[in-house]
C-alpha cells in the first residue's frame, strides 16, 4: 500500500521485508532517493493519519 501511494505520487520505492517468517518479528522498511524522503514522509504520515 505504501509502495502504491508514493508510486502514484511520482516517488520510486523498494521495499525490504526484514521480518522472520516463523516469529513474524521484525521490519518491513520503505527505500527512497534522499532527495525525495522528506515528500515521502510527509505522504506517508499523511496516508497513516
Amino acid at each position: 500500500m505504501a509502495q502504491e501511494l508514493l508510486a502514484s505520487n511520482g516517488i520510486e520505492s523498494i521495499i525490504l521485508n526484514k521480518r522472520d517468517s516463523v516469529f513474524l518479528v521484525g521490519d518491513i522498511e520503505v527505500h527512497v532517493r534522499s532527495e525525495l524522503l522528506i515528500r515521502a514522509k510527509h505522504l506517508l504520515k499523511d496516508f497513516e493519519s
